[in-house]
């Protein structure tokens, strides 16, 4: 076994950094592709809350009724979808969370069967056939440009 210490720890997600500061106690944990360190469509495993009540008010002040939907599974995300139909949403904001991005392909679908513009926070959603997906490239987000630390 290698006795070596990391120097760093690289995460791509809120969730991952919040379970590797449960183990590492020295070692720096490095957020990449992370729309909010503190840590609608959302996981409620996940540490979204502040994005989630973000949004929520962001909505209110435009004289929108936010919906939240939890998803942490396909199961979960078909009862998302039926709530949204029950509830006649018109929209719907994807929380990115490891579940969302997982299922990203059937969320893509699902807003397509359901005619809901979705906009999400990944380009990946946009990829797969999503309306809208905001942020950074992900794989360009884990490339090293100073060549003195690959």
């Amino acid at each position: 076994m290698n006795s070596q210490r990391a120097d760093v720890i690289v995460v791509a997600s809120s969730q991952g950094a919040v379970e590797a500061n449960k183990v590492v106690k020295k070692t720096p944990v490095v957020l990449v592709g992370v729309s909010d360190p503190v840590t609608i469509l959302y996981n409620p495993e996940g540490a979204v809350e502040p994005r989630v009540g973000e949004a929520h008010s962001a909505m209110r002040s435009l004289g929108l009724v936010p919906i939240p939907v939890e998803m942490c599974d396909l199961p979960s995300l078909e009862k998302g979808f039926a709530a949204m139909r029950g509830q006649h949403a018109d929209a719907m904001l994807v929380v990115t969370a490891p579940p969302t991005l997982r299922y990203r392909d059937a969320i893509v679908k699902g807003a397509a069967d359901n005619r809901l513009p979705a906009v999400c926070e990944f380009a990946e959603f946009a990829r797969a056939g999503g309306l809208v997906g905001y942020s950074a490239s992900i794989p360009a987000l884990f490339v090293c440009a100073d060549e003195s630390i690959r």
